[in-house]
């Protein structure tokens, strides 16, 4: 009962977030696939990889450095911790561009993806966590523990959104020469904020540990508005170039700017067969506009001029399906 106890509350928080995550990326319905592996990438792979290469590299460090050293426990959680947990988060990021072939077209896609492998990493180390303050001290030590990783829910997630961010770059710019500068960079962000974070908690009290992670916060938060300015800018100029080819209408255009009008017009729907075509022509439009900025950027790719074309297809036969929106008001 205890166990279940212990897992339900390391559930609690991260698969919250989990679903906040996956509502943000609600045009982005194709990959949840995607989502759900990359949590538990987080939660198994980059968990237990975690504990065989710290586990290595603690034993390799300490011949270099022999005795009992007092700095030990300080240097394995403010040092070795970040450069390896955030290695193993980030590597699910670059395998989901190199191996499976995941087309990133915004940066944001990078902030959500980060953030989703951190998840659920917390979710495990938050249950290890649990398990071990409830074999210590039982329920009376597993709630006083429950209540503290839980106000910390969000910060693996804040961490390798960092990285997410880089990945995000580096897979759709490491064609030019600085995308492979974003790559470390992001990454070297992200161990920064954990470094931090372990550091105030292990030296300071509670006030400092918020203000370290308040400090992350302040700088994710000016990330995220600016990768999603971006991508909003970049909606709002390629699609409104469609808008003047005839291949989507002025209402359809300002339906895909903001979410309050999609949510208005999905609720118009007839029935659910066209609510979910709505919501693909949706996705649709929001592709071709990322798709188009990238092939404005790079404009001999030939496979990225020929996915244009696709979509733009793809976009004039849902517009057609779909319909106006004031018409389907009246139905």
């Amino acid at each position: 009962m205890d166990v279940a106890l212990a897992l339900g509350l390391s559930l609690t928080a991260a698969l919250l977030l989990a679903v906040l995550v996956t509502w943000q990326a609600r045009l982005d319905a194709d990959t949840l696939a995607a989502f759900a592996w990359l949590y538990t990438w987080g939660a198994l792979i980059a968990t237990f990889g975690t504990l065989g290469m710290h586990g290595i590299l603690e034993t390799m460090l300490e011949t270099l450095i022999p005795g009992d050293v007092p700095i030990w426990e300080g240097l394995s959680a403010t040092v070795l911790a970040p450069f390896v947990e955030e290695a193993a988060k980030g590597l699910a990021l670059v395998t989901l561009c190199l191996a499976v072939g995941y087309r990133y077209e915004s940066f944001a896609d990078g902030v959500l993806h980060g953030a989703l492998v951190g998840l659920g990493f917390e979710t495990t180390e938050n249950f290890f966590y649990m398990m071990g303050a409830l074999a210590d001290a039982g329920l009376a030590g597993l709630l006083p523990m429950a209540f503290a990783r839980l106000s910390f829910g969000f910060t693996h997630a804040l961490f390798t959104a960092f990285t997410g961010v880089a990945v995000a770059g580096w897979c759709m710019y490491h064609a030019g020469g600085w995308g492979w500068l974003l790559l470390p960079l992001g990454w070297l962000m992200g161990v920064l904020a954990h470094a931090a974070h372990n550091f105030t908690a292990m030296t300071t009290g509670c006030c400092c540990v918020f203000g370290a992670d308040g400090l992350a916060v302040m700088v994710f938060v000016g990330v995220w508005r600016w990768a999603q300015d971006l991508e909003r800018n970049w909606l709002r100029k390629y699609l409104w170039e469609e808008v003047e080819r005839g291949v989507i209408s002025v209402e359809h255009y300002r339906a895909v700017l903001t979410s309050k009008r999609r949510r208005h017009w999905l609720g118009m729907a007839r029935d659910e067969e066209h609510r979910a075509e709505m919501r693909r022509f949706f996705h649709k439009m929001k592709a071709l506009a990322l798709a188009k900025a990238h092939a404005a950027r790079d404009p001999r790719n030939a496979s990225l001029q020929k996915r244009v074309a696709q979509l733009r297809r793809e976009v004039a036969r849902l517009a057609r399906r779909v319909g106006s929106f004031a018409d389907n008001a009246l139905h």
